[in-house]
């Protein structure tokens, strides 16, 4: 929760991903009405480098958290 607070702080940032995690992210994000695909996204040697507003890095935390739930959930 203390992340979160923190991220609702930010106005923007840059989320440096490997190409895997940055569709990962993308797939379980994308569904939040809070998350936008930024309007450049960079790949560099396979890392990708991507602005995102604060309201969609929220929206990527929220997210993720919800998958890492979800997945002890299955695991039980």
């Amino acid at each position: 929760m203390d992340t979160l607070r923190a991220a609702a702080d930010i106005s923007a940032a840059t989320l440096h991903a490997h190409r895997d995690t940055w569709e990962f992210l993308v797939k379980h994000a994308g569904t939040d009405q809070h998350f936008h695909l930024p309007a450049e996204v960079q790949d560099a040697a396979g890392t990708i480098l991507a602005k995102v507003s604060g309201p969609s890095l929220v929206a990527a935390l929220t997210s993720l958290h919800r998958v890492s739930h979800t997945a002890d959930d299955a695991e039980h």
